[in-house]
């Protein structure tokens, strides 16, 4: 299993090349990396194939991951090794075209019953789940 810290981002900045950047809050690991009630699925053995960079999350993703004891590294697995949930088709090849030109990743999962999105943004140095009310 991979090894990563999870914050929480105060706030956002929807610019390109800034967002998320200089507006983490850190907080310590929780059991939000450590619970026992996992999805049903399991994350293969696929490579990995980009560099999440530091791992963040909005409060109110973290309080509902929290509440409902969801180990948020499942997602984070699924969306560096390029299992981006419920995205078209469409979404999904700008993914892989994404790959080689650097620019943005986007994964959106249904996580007991709330749709959360995770990005990667182009310069690889942060990976956000947030809800798609908070974009």
């Amino acid at each position: 299993m991979l090894g990563f810290f999870i914050g929480a981002c105060d706030s956002i900045d929807h610019s390109e090349s800034n967002i998320f950047r200089g507006m983490y809050k850190m907080y310590k690991k929780t059991n939000i990396l450590k619970s026992t009630n996992e999805p049903k699925y399991q994350v293969q053995h696929k490579p990995i194939l980009f560099a999440s960079g530091m791992i963040v999350a909005s409060p109110a993703v973290l309080a509902h991951l929290d509440h409902c004891g969801i180990n948020a590294q499942i997602y984070i697995e699924r969306h560096i090794r390029g299992d981006w949930g419920d995205i078209p088709e469409n979404d999904a090849q700008e993914n892989l075209n994404s790959l080689g030109r650097g620019t943005r990743i986007f994964s959106s999962f249904l996580i007991e019953g709330q749709r959360v999105w995770i990005i990667t943004e182009a310069d690889r140095n942060s990976t956000c789940m947030i809800f798609p009310s908070e974009y």
